[in-house]
């Protein structure tokens, strides 16, 4: 029987593996490329992006967030982003931030399920499988856009994912509930900050069109649709990963009795 520590080592590993499969799926090369006349992919992407990310803070991290490290996730993205200015990788540099904390606790938890028992790891790493894959196709879209070639995004969105591996290592000695709670909550300000005061305006802006006659503003009728199907599928496919979760964690609950 495999020792609980490398057991749980071998599952962080397996999840951050998974910050590999958005190359597959989305690969924009710049901005307006993947561009059809009813549809526009760039537009779906980047809906998709903010819908899948809000509806992860929204429906898996806030309930278990405490609201002073909201506060200061989002301080924290505020006073990064003046360090930064506005230049076209901030948005990326703050997505690595905010999706490192949320990797790293990863780790944490299934460093403490493994704890408990393999069984209980087991069912924990699957759950956290479930809620990370549609996630990792973000981080790494918002790489892309923000014009990071193919093998920085990947590299980077992996080193992101690594941080699982290390949260767990450390979860084994120092991690606590208390300070889990605050990094959570550290996690939840800065993807809200990420997705509110860059994602949101970028999306506006790309919506935003000045007709040829008159020059009057108005909007992009392929891309206002390109973004609702993306609102949609983002949303979709978040509720969809948090119910395969919760019917995988009661199948394995059922099933799985010969793991100690």
């Amino acid at each position: 029987m495999t020792s609980p520590f490398y057991a749980s080592l071998l599952a962080s590993i397996i999840i951050s593996l998974l910050s590999l499969v958005g190359i597959f799926i989305v690969n924009p090369t710049t901005k307006h490329q993947i561009t059809k006349k009813s549809f526009n992919f760039e537009t779906f992407f980047l809906a998709f992006a903010i819908s899948s990310l809000l509806c992860d803070v929204l429906f898996h991290l806030m309930s278990h967030a405490s609201s002073i490290g909201i506060f200061g996730g989002i301080i924290l993205s505020f006073l990064l982003h003046l360090y930064l200015g506005e230049s076209s990788s901030t948005p990326a540099i703050l997505n690595i931030v905010s999706d490192g904390i949320h990797n790293f606790l990863d780790g944490a938890s299934v460093a403490v399920a493994f704890m408990v028992s393999q069984r209980v790891g087991l069912i924990t790493s699957i759950s956290i499988m479930c809620h990370e894959l549609p996630q990792e196709i973000s981080d790494y879209y918002i790489l892309r856009r923000a014009g990071w070639s193919k093998q920085k995004a990947l590299v980077w969105n992996f080193a992101s994912a690594l941080l699982c591996v290390a949260g767990t290592m450390l979860g084994w000695r120092f991690i606590t509930d208390e300070i889990k709670e605050h990094a959570v909550g550290i996690t939840s300000g800065c993807f809200l900050y990420l997705i509110l005061s860059e994602m949101m305006p970028d999306l506006a802006h790309e919506l935003h069109v000045t007709k040829k006659i008159g020059g009057k503003n108005g909007y992009s009728q392929s891309k206002l649709l390109s973004s609702v199907i993306g609102f949609g599928v983002g949303c979709a496919v978040m509720y969809g990963a948090e119910f395969l979760e919760h019917a995988v964690e009661h199948w394995l609950v059922g099933h799985v009795h010969h793991i100690h």
